[in-house]
């Protein structure tokens, strides 16, 4: 999820060419109405968003926000191009999983893509947030 064609095509690029597959979408509202769609039934799974924290219509912050009280239980990896001190931790409380920054590292994707992939467990996402706010 993010509201520039380029960045979208490039971490798409780098997705496919790792096997995944891949639905994009160019904002928070866009991104809240497809996988709401999922989340009832109405399309297939989304196992893992990347959600990019600077939008015009939903910053990446709400989007997560809504994305977890609506249910949304697998993880969520911010990307942002911010690399201040409390940013990670903002991303955390806002129900995002993980934090990649800008500009996008394609082996730093796949890498923590593939990790939180790995997690079967919602309540393991869920204990790894509440460890992180506590460091």
């Amino acid at each position: 999820v993010d509201d520039h064609d380029d960045v979208r095509a490039l971490a798409q690029r780098f997705l496919i060419a790792a096997g995944a597959q891949v639905e994009l979408a160019a904002g928070g509202s866009e991104a809240l109405q497809r996988i709401g769609l999922t989340l009832w039934g109405h399309a297939g799974d989304i196992d893992v968003v990347l959600l990019d924290m600077h939008m015009p219509d939903l910053d990446g912050r709400s989007t997560a926000r809504q994305l977890r009280e609506m249910g949304f239980r697998r993880p969520i990896i911010a990307l942002t191009a911010e690399a201040m001190h409390g940013d990670m931790r903002r991303c955390i409380e806002s129900g995002c999983d993980a934090y990649l920054s800008k500009p996008i590292d394609s082996e730093a994707l796949i890498a923590l893509m593939a990790e939180y992939l790995a997690i079967t467990d919602p309540s393991e996402l869920e204990r790894r947030r509440a460890s992180a706010l506590q460091t």
